[in-house]
């Protein structure tokens, strides 16, 4: 918690490491992007009508049909926050009131609109976030990739999974998923 707001961290990655690490990116993309479209759906139903918060490179990776992200507000961290809002304003004006840029973690929370707000990547923006966090919500993507963006090393003995569901292709609530996928949420101990 942080400014009387509730952070919770949401993230994907493939359910085995790359060197030792969970992947989260290669090349400033989603390695299983069109792979789990139920994660995508899950993961506008928990941040609609909430603010995100994320770095200006998950900004960029955004594809660009699809930013900014409706129905909340879209807080992008960024170190030169004057030269992304000038292009934010020149790109999507008619959306521009929906996108705050920021240098810091901090002024990102402080003016979010939302209680719970949401961070949504990348490596840099989980790892300022960690020590505020309340609560992780992970997908586990049952895909070998390869990548260069990395989830941070986590102690997770301070976490309690709360909750956890397996999901395999055609089901019915994921009739358009091409492989395996598992959703949890954990909770920081006390």
């Amino acid at each position: 918690m942080l400014y009387e707001k509730f952070i919770k961290i949401i993230f994907a990655t493939s359910a085995y490491c790359f060197q030792g690490k969970l992947v989260i990116g290669d090349q400033n993309d989603i390695p299983w992007r069109g792979l789990v479209p139920s994660d995508m759906e899950r993961f506008k139903n928990l941040t609609i009508y909430k603010s995100v918060i994320m770095g200006r490179k998950t900004w960029d990776s955004i594809p660009e049909k699809s930013r900014p992200l409706v129905l909340r507000q879209n807080i992008i961290i960024t170190r030169n926050p004057k030269k992304i809002s000038r292009n934010i304003a020149q790109n999507y004006p008619n959306h521009s009131n929906l996108v705050v840029t920021v240098d810091s973690f901090k002024k990102a929370v402080l003016l979010a609109e939302s209680k719970i707000v949401w961070v949504m990547g990348g490596a840099e923006i989980y790892k300022l976030a960690l020590p505020y966090a309340d609560c992780i919500y992970q997908t586990m993507v049952d895909k070998k990739v390869k990548g260069d963006t990395f989830f941070p090393n986590l102690d997770w003995a301070s976490w309690e999974r709360i909750y956890i569901h397996f999901f395999n292709p055609g089901e019915e609530k994921t009739p358009r998923d091409k492989v395996r996928s598992w959703y949890s949420v954990f909770k920081r101990q006390v």
